[in-house]
């Protein structure tokens, strides 16, 4: 699926979930900056890439993956309720990752299970 696939209010909360959980990855920068240069760059990679969205039964998005073919994995967010439910590894199950280009604090324990040996190129996250 490709972002312009997605309803309006979809984008926004793929765009709204990357930015915010990544936030502290990035806490050297001030907010001004990490909002205009961060924001943009996650803009630019929901554009490039595949995307593979899991919706609970009323509807709502509880999880997604931003993948740029072949195997780079720029981003997986689940919803706190259903983590460790299998949901990220079913939307990374098309592809055979061999990278990943954000990282936070909770992504290494989960990467060495969910994309055992991929590895991490930021250099890959176009801005």
């Amino acid at each position: 699926m490709k972002l312009g696939e997605l309803s309006e209010n979809d984008r926004l909360y793929l765009h709204y979930t990357w930015l915010t959980s990544l936030r502290k990855t990035y806490a050297c920068l001030p907010d001004q900056v990490y909002r205009e240069t961060i924001s943009a760059a996650i803009w630019t990679n929901l554009e490039r890439s595949e995307l593979a969205v899991h919706h609970a039964e009323n509807g709502l998005i509880v999880g997604w993956a931003a993948v740029e073919e072949p195997d780079i994995l720029h981003y997986v967010f689940v919803k706190s309720l259903y983590r460790q439910m299998g949901v990220a590894k079913n939307l990374l199950a098309q592809w055979h990752i061999s990278c990943y280009t954000c990282y936070t604090e909770w992504w290494p324990p989960v990467a060495a299970k969910l994309v055992p040996g991929a590895t991490y190129a930021p250099w890959k996250f176009r801005r």
